[in-house]
């Protein structure tokens, strides 16, 4: 009986601590995941000289979508990105639903030439994939992208920051594009 209640215990356990760090609707790891493990993936990387990147992603006009078809729909287009996204990074790789509509793929042992390569798969998937809106109508998607690699003075703001800035410089210069 004690048995168990402690197999019992441990896949409770097990169930509130995946809930904690994955995002409920897309079921990606959430931004808390990120915050968390960031810091520990950098300090590694730093210590055996290895390499990292980060891809951010926002879709674009996301707000269009949830005014012309609804949240409902919003919702639906979040869940479609983010298993394009898993579908197009590897297994140790993480996708984490960053805020609202943006995402961020963090890659250990990777380049920023087969990132930019990967971001380019993901960017051509999302923008090939329709979306149909509970009220039939068909939509696709796009995203803007930035893709940075760690450097030595990195901390998780400074890399998430520079990330963010190639993700504003892709929106201004037109959107559904990588900036790197």
């Amino acid at each position: 009986m004690i048995n168990e209640m402690v197999l019992k215990a441990s896949r409770l356990a097990q169930k509130y601590r995946a809930e904690a760090e994955h995002d409920g609707l897309t079921e990606v790891f959430n931004r808390r995941y990120l915050d968390r493990l960031l810091p520990r993936e950098i300090e590694k990387s730093h210590k055996y000289k290895k390499l990292l990147v980060v891809i951010l992603l926002d879709l674009d006009h996301f707000g269009e979508v949830n005014r012309t078809y609804g949240f409902p729909t919003g919702d639906r287009a979040l869940k479609t990105a983010a298993q394009i996204l898993k579908n197009n990074v590897r297994s140790v790789d993480w996708v984490t639903r960053y805020g609202g509509e943006e995402f961020c793929i963090v890659m250990a042992d990777t380049d920023l030439n087969t990132a930019c390569q990967i971001a380019e798969r993901i960017r051509q998937a999302l923008s090939q994939e329709i979306v149909t809106a509970y009220n039939s109508q068909q939509f696709y998607m796009t995203a803007s992208f930035g893709v940075v690699e760690l450097i030595e003075k990195d901390v998780p703001v400074a890399l998430l920051q520079r990330a963010s800035d190639k993700v504003r410089e892709a929106k201004k210069n037109g959107r559904n594009q990588i900036r790197f």
